[in-house]
């Protein structure tokens, strides 16, 4: 789009014609506006890395016994939890389902589950 203006402005100066100018600013248009829609599909697929998208069905450590509330801790983070199934014990690893505010369900990792 700069790029069409500034074409676009040459033309006014005098330093290219008009039959020349528009026809190139048009296509430059076409063709920034094309790489930015590419891009901006491309930019969708990637996952998210942080927040809380990118924490769901990630792994963690529990601190504390959690039957219904407790603490866990995913990576140098500490959360409230809450689990969805049986007690979890301390220091077993769980899978984290989804983050409401700031509390994180979970549920005791399949690794430890037969335990």
């Amino acid at each position: 789009m700069i790029i069409a203006i500034l074409i676009l402005l040459l033309a006014l100066v005098g330093v290219l014609p008009f039959t020349v100018a528009v026809p190139l600013a048009l296509v430059t248009t076409v063709i920034g506006a094309s790489a930015g829609y590419l891009l901006q599909r491309r930019l969708k697929r990637i996952p998210p890395s942080n927040g809380a998208e990118a924490m769901t069905g990630k792994t963690a450590k529990a601190l504390t016994r959690i039957e219904h509330d407790g603490t866990i801790r995913y990576g140098s983070e500490l959360w409230n939890a809450r689990t969805v199934g049986p007690a979890i014990l301390e220091g077993q690893t769980v899978t984290i389902l989804r983050i409401r505010g700031l509390r994180a369900t979970v549920e005791a990792a399949r690794l430890d589950s037969g335990s």
